[in-house]
């Protein structure tokens, strides 16, 4: 072979093998698949549990016996009236005299129920209805925005598996999946406390 015609057949080999090694090594991050973040669906399942248990709702407690001795009923009456008029001493020299009274006054009346002292005491009294059914619609809503964000994880996680890692479309699913498990990982964290 002529020098000429080796040198280029050399160079070509060697542009042909840089060409590969350069594909070689960018080529693993656009085959590799697009892989997202999960949730753990077990702590998910037990920090909605913790979070839509009913809280333990006391029995209003039973007012005391001793509180009869308190009033029950308390009246407050005030009066006032004025009264004029012309006083005349009839037993000596004829004398006139205005005469003028202020009559006001306060009564205060206090009625007691002493029922309680000596009644059977009554059971527990239950806590109100609206109080169950405020905690079943808490707990309604909170499954709801739980639900919406899986269901943005698990369509984002759909898209992932047609797409390669560096993909634009693997970009945003990845942003979709983290800002769902975002939402998700607050929901468990809340649980914990």
């Amino acid at each position: 072979m002529p020098p000429p015609l080796r040198r280029t057949v050399i160079d070509r080999v060697l542009v042909g093998l840089m060409l590969v090694v350069s594909v070689a090594v960018t080529t693993p991050a656009w085959s590799e698949p697009c892989v997202l973040p999960d949730v753990s669906m077990p702590v998910l399942r037990e920090a909605m549990a913790r979070l839509t248990r009913p809280a333990a709702l006391a029995a209003a407690p039973e007012p005391g016996r001793w509180h009869a001795l308190l009033p029950s009923r308390v009246n407050l009456l005030v009066r006032g009236g004025e009264r004029a008029g012309t006083y005349t001493n009839e037993v000596g020299p004829a004398l006139e005299r205005d005469l003028y009274v202020a009559d006001r006054g306060m009564t205060v009346r206090l009625d007691w129920d002493l029922r309680p002292l000596w009644a059977p005491p009554l059971g527990p009294r239950q806590p109100p209805a609206d109080l169950y059914l405020n905690h079943a619609v808490h707990a309604e809503e909170l499954a709801n925005r739980v639900a919406r964000q899986l269901k943005d994880l698990r369509k984002a996680q759909a898209v992932a598996l047609v797409a390669l890692n560096g993909d634009p479309v693997c970009h945003d699913a990845r942003a979709d999946a983290e800002a769902a498990l975002l939402v998700l990982e607050s929901v468990v964290s809340s649980a914990r406390r």
